[in-house]
């Protein structure tokens, strides 16, 4: 074989090779092994005004009642805040993710804070929190927080925090080495987070913003008008006047059609109006949460990993009935949690007509 026919077969074999490597060496990769997600997770790069490149900040009280600067880290460079009074003030970060996936929060924590959830990593817009950091005596303290992303999700904010939505906080804290990787399960010990809501906010234009109430005068003004309706045919037939075994049978239909038609309008109001953010992402996230924890530890899970639950159990435990018809039909919406009011006032409405009368 003439030499530079060598030289062809060894250029072949090498990429031949090279192509095997590519393709099959990703398969024994360690199982669960993904990249950190977070830009400048160690904060060494900075921009040209001295902050961690990557990063922006935020403050609940506004400027001037917080510190954000660049500080000595674990190794090398990490974040400080300070706030001067009670706030909630946070270095945050968008990150692009995967839908229905399952994420590992993890960093380091110094804090000498007070109140409030003290200094934390956690999930912006949620109440999705680490363990509270407060006094760390000078040591530097790990902390995680492990959650899975919404069905349709594409990003999730990270927040270095120190305070927290309804739970601001005093005092110093420091942050450092702040990851964020895919992870295939969780070890013992630890619970899995709702890391989205499943409420949905429409943009409000000016022209709009009273819309959700014109149409619940509209609506209101429907039925009221159904009611007078069945009224006005009961009295015209003096059925109310005169109580007998026929008109109490017409009477029950009467009612029986009343509250089909107040009912649907229920759920036709519930369907189109989200409703008030904050309380319908609670109920979804405390009856989602119960179908992890059970109702034996769900507020044990609250105490030591954050969140927020200020509910007595009587309406957990309905909650977290909705939270597992929920996980059945593929997750607990924002209609789903409004069904049992619903239902109670329409049996309010039955126990007023048989007690009353």
């Amino acid at each position: 074989m003439k030499k530079k026919s060598w030289y062809y077969l060894g250029a072949a074999l090498l990429a031949v090779v090279g192509i095997v490597l590519f393709f099959v060496l990703p398969s024994f990769a360690p199982k669960g092994t993904y990249e950190n997600l977070i830009e400048n997770s160690s904060f060494e790069l900075l921009d040209n005004q001295g902050m961690p490149k990557g990063w922006y900040t935020e403050s609940y009280a506004g400027a001037g009642h917080t510190l954000f600067q660049v500080s000595d880290g674990m190794e090398g460079a990490g974040v400080f805040i300070e706030n001067f009074g009670p706030n909630d003030a946070r270095f945050a970060q968008t990150v692009s993710v995967s839908p229905d996936t399952l994420y590992h929060l993890h960093g380091y924590i110094q804090s000498s804070a007070d109140g409030g959830r003290g200094a934390n990593l956690s999930i912006g817009g949620l109440y999705a929190f680490s363990s509270s950091m407060y006094d760390t005596q000078g040591e530097w303290q790990e902390v995680s927080l492990y959650g899975r992303t919404g069905k349709n999700q594409r990003a999730v904010t990270v927040f270095a925090r120190l305070g927290g939505y309804s739970g601001e906080a005093t005092g110093t804290a420091r942050f450092d080495n702040i990851t964020l990787n895919r992870v295939d399960s969780i070890p013992a010990g630890f619970y899995e987070v709702p890391w989205y809501s499943e409420v949905v906010q429409a943009p409000v234009e000016n022209k709009g913003e009273h819309t959700s109430a014109i149409l619940l005068i509209l609506l209101g003004l429907l039925y009221s008008g159904i009611f007078y309706l069945v009224l006005f045919y009961l009295r015209k037939r003096k059925e109310l006047l005169q109580p007998n075994e026929i008109s109490a049978h017409r009477s029950l239909w009467a009612l029986g059609g009343i509250i089909a038609a107040g009912g649907i309008l229920r759920l036709v109001i519930a369907h189109i109006i989200p409703g008030y953010g904050v309380d319908i992402g609670c109920f979804t996230g405390w009856g989602t949460q119960f179908t992890q924890t059970g109702p034996a530890n769900f507020y044990q899970f609250y105490e030591n990993y954050g969140g927020h639950c200020d509910y007595p159990p009587g309406y957990i435990l309905i909650l977290g009935a909705m939270g597992y018809i929920g996980k059945f039909l593929g997750g607990l919406s924002g209609l789903l949690v409004k069904m049992p009011p619903i239902f109670a006032d329409l049996i309010l409405c039955i126990l007023i007509f048989t007690e009353g009368k």
